[in-house]
């Protein structure tokens, strides 16, 4: 039952891929990737409308959420560092900077992004309704990097296979033995987001 349910989601999400891998390219954004960021950022919006006005400026300017910024500033370097990367690839898998340790550091940028941003919005508000939020937002880029990985699989089956085995899934950690890289990715991250939302409703 539960192999029939795995292998239903799987070709659901990868039709999902497919239908959409095809999606214009806007600046910098590539595809669906843009998706979970923009739904998280639109959330944001609708629990907290305020941030559009001048309070805006507050979160990203005054001496007070340095915590969360820092996070936010971290996140956005991975990203960008991650796209440099991406662009100086000369094979069909790019292997260069960070992708020769994890196969979706830009993902992982993007998370810390939102988790940074979420942080700052934690500290000033006292609540952690948007923990929630964000974690959508990363199961979201666990699922489009898994779907990622299926079809590059497809198409790159022996040179991506090599590649898998030499690098790890978004972390630069080894994952305990029988779970799965994406489901410890999840694990972990949740981990470290609750601890700092903790920190930063404590200071």
């Amino acid at each position: 039952m539960m192999e029939q349910v795995r292998k239903a989601v799987s070709n659901i999400v990868s039709t999902f891929l497919m239908i959409v891998q095809h999606i214009p390219v806007v600046g910098p954004w590539y595809g669906i990737m843009t998706i979970p960021i923009i739904i998280y950022f639109l959330t944001v919006l609708l629990v907290h409308p305020e941030f559009i006005s001048s309070e805006l400026s507050l979160l990203f300017f005054s001496w007070h959420f340095i915590f969360g910024r820092t996070m936010f500033l971290a996140g956005l370097t991975i990203f960008l560092l991650a796209l440099s990367n991406f662009r100086k690839r000369t094979t069909p898998i790019s292997t260069y900077g960070l992708y020769s340790k994890i196969r979706h550091p830009q993902y992982l940028g993007l998370t810390i992004v939102t988790l940074g941003f979420t942080l700052m919005s934690i500290e000033w508000k006292g609540t952690i309704e948007l923990l929630g939020v964000w974690l959508i937002s990363l199961i979201g880029y666990i699922l489009l990097a898994y779907s990622e990985e299926k079809h590059l699989l497809k198409n790159h089956h022996k040179l991506y296979k090599q590649y898998m085995e030499q690098t790890h899934f978004m972390l630069p950690i080894d994952p305990p033995k029988n779970l799965p890289e994406p489901l410890f990715t999840v694990l972990f991250m949740l981990s470290i987001a609750s601890i700092c939302s903790l920190i930063v409703t404590i200071i």
